[in-house]
């Protein structure tokens, strides 16, 4: 009678421990399987405090699609998407340029 083997075994082969990546402690040398771990590590050890992401400072700019168009922040956008000064803002409103150039400042750019 032929042996049965267990579904998950025919399929899968336990990971070995030397086969996973290994995170280095650049201060000691220590070895962590884990990003958060090395980061634990490295904040209980060594006092090293990560950088955090910069909070959204939006409201402190006024997001109106006029401001946008003359924030002298997004100039380089204004730029790349050929949205100058002298068009008429009638014929810009319902342009597919401002569209493009509205949905790129909401993806990209934090207003200072």
């Amino acid at each position: 009678m032929p042996k049965k083997t267990n579904s998950t075994t025919a399929r899968y082969k336990p990971r070995k421990t030397r086969d996973l990546p290994v995170l280095v402690c650049p201060s000691c040398g220590r070895q962590c399987m884990t990003k958060s771990g090395l980061t634990l590590h490295r904040m209980s050890r060594h006092g090293y405090q990560p950088t955090r992401a910069h909070t959204s400072q939006r409201d402190e700019c006024e997001e109106t699609a006029l401001h946008l168009l003359s924030c002298p922040t997004l100039h380089p956008l204004r730029v790349q998407f050929a949205i100058v000064d002298d068009v008429p803002l009638m014929k810009l409103c319902f342009s597919k340029r401002l569209a493009q150039f509205l949905i790129a400042v909401e993806r990209n750019y934090t207003m200072p």
